[in-house]
């Protein structure tokens, strides 16, 4: 099978490791000493007696941190030290840890458990929310040519000398930004590659039921258009509640009225040109995932080897209740899609396989 170029390689590297540092107090890391924050990709600890933050993980979920690994020049730094920078201790992003990991750990840990109650019943906060800050740490043209759609697109073309304004693009954007990284010319990188992007452990995501919708939130009319359209296509538990308000459905245009207003509410944590992540639409009957600095490169690879499925619209998930990686969705793009369902208030299950008996380290 044909994998990826050794540039492309590379740019995939640059794009998706070690990009981002997050700062926060120290009340803020300290209660992942008493409780981890934990996903299907990784679960991360804090050691308040050395000072070290510490990912937990099965490698061979995450192609990103596969790639790592082997090609970062540092390697990857699961267990590393928090940096004092006035009152905030701060992760850097030359941990080489991915940049998405960065992303959930803030969105999903650092923003939201941000009070706790005491004997009494009274919440109280342990940190301010606004100190706890993602910053990058590349210059705003990095970003621009990261979620630069048409130089994404092209890259592969370009290989073939098709576009060669788009090689001599990425050739600079490699030398200047990919400093980090091994030299990816020996043939061996892009077997390896091709190994651990396809052949990793992948996950399932089941979406039960979406968010509740608010009162009014649509109108009436448009409530009876959508509620009308949508059928439940799976038994359900008995534990599971369903009711007008929460069915998951994406059917066309005419999606349930949870799973639109899904669509509507769901950000997650921004990249520099902002809400990527789960910023989702329901065409087709299918979740389209934003053209973010992620995406793009997973679409330069993923896809280079898979052939032309999902080329046009490279990220979309054609199902109604269950999602597993296909084209170029990758696990992690599924781990966030199921943590922004259940920040919003539904329900999603995330089943993990264990192919070859090779369990995550949890």
């Amino acid at each position: 099978m044909k994998v990826p170029h050794p540039r492309i390689l590379k740019n995939f590297a640059i794009r998706t490791l070690g990009n981002k540092n997050l700062s926060a107090p120290k009340e803020a890391w300290r209660q992942l000493d008493r409780k981890p924050y934990k996903n299907a990709l990784f679960t991360v600890r804090y050691d308040s007696i050395d000072n070290e933050l510490e990912f937990r993980t099965n490698p061979e979920r995450s192609a990103h941190l596969m790639f790592g690994l082997k090609y970062a020049k540092d390697s990857v730094k699961l267990k590393t030290h928090l940096i004092r920078e006035g009152d905030n201790l701060v992760l850097h992003g030359d941990s080489n840890i991915p940049t998405r990991w960065l992303d959930m750990l803030y969105e999903y840990k650092l923003l939201v458990d941000s009070t706790e109650t005491d004997r009494d019943g009274f919440k109280y906060n342990l940190y301010d929310q606004v100190s706890v800050e993602l910053e990058s740490t590349q210059d705003d043209e990095f970003h621009e040519l990261c979620n630069d759609t048409y130089f994404a697109k092209n890259i592969r073309s370009s290989i073939n000398s098709y576009e060669p304004e788009a090689t001599e693009k990425l050739d600079e954007m490699n030398e200047k930004y990919g400093q980090r990284f091994n030299d990816f010319t020996d043939e061996s990188y892009n077997k390896y590659f091709h190994d651990v992007s396809v052949r990793s452990d992948d996950v399932t995501v089941n979406v039960v039921t979406g968010p509740e919708v608010p009162t009014n939130h649509f109108s009436s009319e448009e409530t009876e258009r959508r509620s009308s359209c949508y059928r439940i296509v799976q038994p359900l538990k008995f534990w599971q509640k369903i009711t007008d308000q929460n069915v998951w459905e994406m059917h066309d245009q005419n999606a349930s009225t949870s799973s639109k207003y899904f669509t509507e509410m769901c950000q997650t944590a921004p990249n520099d040109f902002k809400q990527y992540g789960c910023d989702v639409a329901t065409s087709g009957g299918g979740i389209r995932f934003p053209n973010s600095s992620y995406h793009l490169a997973s679409l330069m690879t993923r896809s280079y080897m898979r052939g032309p499925n999902h080329i046009q619209f490279h990220n979309d998930l054609d199902m109604s209740n269950n999602y597993f990686p296909t084209g170029s969705i990758t696990n992690e793009d599924l781990v966030v899609l199921a943590e922004d369902v259940n920040k919003v208030g539904g329900v999603a299950k995330v089943e993990q396989s264990y192919r070859n008996n090779f369990h995550m380290c949890l």
